[in-house]
């Protein structure tokens, strides 16, 4: 005779009450756990079944009583020192609080998902970024961090070539993708080809890519490619010229691209760094966006918000980058090892006033023109 826990199937509660513990379990989850939103995700129920489910974990002794406001807990029975998640450690080429603003706030974001799982975050800056072999750094570094898994922030190619040779755990957030690693970041080819055509669209055929140290350098073979379908003359040293360090060093090219018989008529910025300089150089010379210059920007960052008039800009959706990221460290932990698998987050295109055809520039514009400038 079947005993009745055989005879009766168990709860939808009670399956997702054993998956989640299961998941406690292995170091997937905990020591603190997700919101209820996101286990709901996680398992693919409702928030109902959830909050069912953790009451059931909850009589079982498994996590601790709901408090207002603050997330479950694991008991600490079973989740021991011996469960303790992995250790994720971030490579960066500069220090966190160097970085972008909307940066900072991506890697806070996966910072607090992370702990989330139970997985200690550091942070690292790496001297391998600036080296033409970095193989003898990142050996060294690499055996003196006590780490799981490694997220390299924008490899270059021979970052990657290393991590790749020699099968080290890790994740690469942005960067070539010349590789066979676990991967995310924006799917920057797709957006820059059509702002690239967008412009195209508009008439103008000057177009300028500025490029701050190596920031972006892997996007300019589609932003090359769509110009030369169109049969546009590609030409390095105007179409991407590069600036180091200070936008002082930007200026001077500015000053001679637009003292030649033919100035830029439009611009595409990569990164707050690259967009500041070349409005703030264009208001002090009078110039208006978008009557005299078109501008697209890509990439997210607060500070947009005090451009005026609002830039064209392909924005990343940072939740999904926080999360392909985190899923694929996970992943990677659980495994051990490395793994080809890409997960591309598609940029969205936010509509602004900061294009138009060059042939309103060569009239003056309309008189509701606007220089454009930080608030």
């Amino acid at each position: 005779m079947k005993s009745e826990s055989m005879a009766r199937p168990r709860s939808l509660a009670g399956q997702s009450a054993e998956l989640i513990r299961i998941r406690i379990e292995k170091g997937e989850l905990g020591p603190v756990l997700p919101g209820e939103y996101e286990l709901a995700s996680l398992l693919d129920v409702s928030r109902p079944t959830v909050r069912a489910a953790l009451e059931v974990l909850e009589k079982e002794g498994v996590v601790a009583a709901a408090a207002q406001g603050k997330p479950r807990m694991v008991q600490q029975c079973w989740f021991g020192k011996e469960k303790i998640g992995p250790s994720v450690r971030f490579l960066l080429a500069s220090p966190l609080h160097e970085m972008p603003a909307g940066f900072q706030a991506g890697m806070r974001q996966m910072r607090m998902r992370l702990a989330s799982h139970g997985v200690r975050v550091a942070f690292q800056v790496s001297a391998a970024f600036r080296a033409e072999r970095p193989a003898r750094i990142l050996e060294r570094e690499l055996a003196a961090a006590d780490c799981d898994v490694w997220v390299v922030v924008d490899a270059t190619p021979e970052i990657e070539a290393w991590m790749e040779g020699n099968q080290v755990p890790c994740v690469c957030l942005g960067g070539t993708y010349r590789h066979h690693l676990p991967r995310t970041g924006g799917d920057g080819d797709r957006a820059i080809r059509a702002a690239t055509r967008a412009l195209l669209d508009l008439g103008h055929r000057r177009i300028v890519f500025p490029l701050h140290n190596a920031y972006g350098v892997q996007m300019v073979e589609p932003f090359r490619e769509a110009l030369e379908e169109r049969g546009v003359k590609w030409q390095e040293t105007f179409h991407a010229p590069h600036w180091k360090d200070h936008a002082v060093n930007w200026y001077p090219i500015l000053e001679r691209m637009f003292a030649a018989a033919q100035p830029p008529t439009a611009f595409l910025t990569l990164g707050i760094r690259n967009l500041l300089p070349v409005l703030t150089w264009l208001g002090q010379r009078g110039l208006r966006v978008p009557a005299d210059v078109s501008i697209i920007h890509m990439l997210d960052d607060p500070l947009l918000e005090f451009v005026y008039p609002p830039v064209t800009s392909y924005r990343l959706d940072r939740d999904k980058l926080c999360r392909a990221t985190v899923d694929l460290a996970l992943l990677v932990a659980q495994r051990g090892q490395p793994f080809d698998e890409a997960r591309m987050i598609p940029m969205r295109l936010f509509e602004g006033h900061s294009t138009a055809s060059p042939a309103e520039s060569l009239t003056g514009g309309s008189a509701g023109d606007q220089t454009c400038h930080v608030l």
